[in-house]
């Protein structure tokens, strides 16, 4: 599930990139940065250095998946455009 994707722009109408991008620099690691949020607080982040730079991550940073998985970034797709490709909208039954 997905609560947001950052905007580009500051106003209203959504979490600019670049404040995330400054609130949560601390707390990445090297080579990521946030696009967008899940209802819980975890982040959905691009990889942007080496063999997998334009990955995008799911990133529990609230340890609900690590305590039981023993890690906290999971791949979801290799590049942005898959991403976008896979994003649909859920309707409350």
């Amino acid at each position: 599930m997905l609560r947001c994707l950052y905007s580009l722009c500051n106003d209203e109408s959504g979490v600019d990139l670049t404040a995330a991008y400054e609130e949560l620099k601390d707390d990445i690691v090297a080579g990521f940065f946030p696009i967008g949020e899940d209802p819980g607080g975890n982040l959905i982040l691009r990889s942007t250095q080496g063999d997998d730079g334009d990955a995008i991550y799911f990133w529990d940073r609230l340890g609900f998946l690590a305590n039981r998985l023993g890690k906290s970034r999971f791949r979801i797709t290799i590049n942005i455009e898959e991403f976008h490709a896979s994003l649909h909208s859920v309707v409350d039954a």
